[in-house]
């Protein structure tokens, strides 16, 4: 059965691939800032207050240019707020907020939970952790699904992930540059992957808070190396450590517990990192 969708923040990266996918079967309205200013509380209850159907409502919508930046904070907190004081919520049947995994904070406690305690360490994980507050407190659980993302990667992000970066760097000046000792782990998303997880929530009905993880996580060390590898060529990889004089900070590890509906392999299928990574080289290479 088709669905209608209103999406915000539907012209950044992932937002346009969970277009591109969804639109194939049901519709879809994508709106970016041009066409509503979520900052401005009039445009918004225009937009929201208004519906003529019934909408699954996905907010990509955010602000992260400056990730400590207090004027982004309190922007980020304003758009959200005013998207959450228009709501009609009988013209909504599901709400999906992408947030982020910031919220753990720099060096959480492993394995991590959806019910592990949020400590945030910038504005932006801050202000990722406030937002599903306000619509918490707005929308009935069952009607909310919030959506905890780690790094994203994949062909089209303009070398602005870090994968995307070590492989700018590795094309452009053969070495790969790692701020860290290479120690600290992550577990990456492929952008491809994320509307197809996104389509078969919303059809098994799921709600509440879910990280969209692939319970893999890799050091920064094998990541480089693979890209290395792939490449067939000398990659150089060097590591900023912290001089003798400074104190060393503890290695930044973010290991997950897959939540059970994430285990449905037939439904949420994870790119493995190495073929994500061939994947992305590939269509480079084009």
């Amino acid at each position: 059965m088709k669905k209608n969708f209103l999406i915000l923040g539907g012209n950044s990266i992932i937002g346009k691939k969970t277009v591109d996918f969804l639109k194939k079967e049901n519709f879809v309205k994508s709106l970016s800032s041009k066409d509503c200013n979520l900052l401005k509380k009039k445009e918004v209850e225009t937009l929201l207050g208004n519906l003529k159907k019934k909408y699954v409502l996905i907010i990509f919508s955010f602000i992260t240019e400056n990730k400590d930046s207090k004027s982004i904070f309190f922007k980020n907190l304003e758009m959200m707020s005013n998207v959450a004081d228009a709501l009609d919520i009988n013209r909504i049947s599901k709400i999906v907020f992408i947030s982020s995994i910031e919220v753990y904070g720099q060096v959480p406690q492993n394995p991590i939970l959806e019910s592990n305690k949020e400590n945030p360490r910038n504005l932006y994980g801050l202000a990722k952790f406030t937002c599903e507050q306000i619509f918490k407190l707005k929308i009935i659980s069952k009607k909310l699904l919030i959506l905890r993302l780690p790094g994203i990667y994949g062909y089209g992000d303009n070398f602005q992930s870090v994968i995307g970066k070590f492989i700018n760097s590795a094309i452009k000046f053969k070495k790969i540059t790692i701020n860290s000792t290479g120690e600290d782990k992550r577990d990456f998303l492929n952008m491809d992957d994320f509307p197809k997880i996104l389509n078969n929530l919303l059809l098994d009905n799921a709600f509440g808070i879910i990280n969209i993880v692939s319970g893999k996580s890799h050091s920064i060390k094998y990541i480089a190396e693979t890209i290395s590898r792939y490449f067939k060529k000398q990659i150089n990889i060097s590591f900023k450590e912290k001089s003798k004089n400074k104190v060393l900070t503890s290695i930044s590890k973010f290991e997950f517990w897959q939540k059970k509906i994430l285990r449905k392999k037939k439904n949420y299928y994870f790119n493995n990192i190495d073929k994500g990574i061939y994947k992305y080289i590939s269509q480079i290479k084009k």
